[in-house]
């Protein structure tokens, strides 16, 4: 069989191949008829769209405010304007805030952690909070940042 290293690279390049050629890419007629789809009914997808970005518009407003008035020492949040996400630099470690915020705040984030380029935070899916909620989640976020 030759050396294991060796073998396994091939394993894993066949099975990436069979992946890429297989379940990552659609086949021509499926992508023609999804462009079909939305090109038939494209004042409806446009509404369907606007109603989505004024949805994510708003949370993202909620989130800038509830943002820049909390009581975030130890924290700066990133500049953000559109998307999915918020990004909040610590000074504590990411990984600890984020296990706190879970275990006692029953609050999901995702911790970040690059040092090589300074990077120590959380990131923040304000697309998957309801724009009335958001307060309160920036209010758990500083609590546990002055509790961790």
């Amino acid at each position: 069989w030759g050396e294991k290293n060796l073998l396994q690279a091939e394993i894993d390049n066949k099975i990436g191949a069979y992946i890429r050629g297989t379940i990552s890419n659609s086949n021509m007629a499926v992508q023609q008829a999804v462009a079909a789809a939305l090109t038939e009914d494209m004042e409806n997808c446009d509404s369907e769209r606007a109603t989505i970005a004024g949805i994510l518009g708003a949370r993202w407003l909620a989130l800038k405010k509830a943002l820049d008035s909390a009581d975030l020492s130890g924290a700066k949040t990133d500049p953000f304007n559109s998307g999915f996400f918020g990004f909040l630099n610590l000074e504590t470690p990411a990984d600890a805030l984020a296990d706190a915020l879970l275990t006692k705040h029953k609050l999901g984030v995702i911790p970040l952690t690059e040092p090589d380029v300074n990077v120590n935070g959380i990131r923040i899916a304000f697309c998957s909070v309801e724009e009335n909620l958001i307060p309160e989640t920036v209010d758990r976020i500083a609590d546990a940042i002055k509790n961790t």
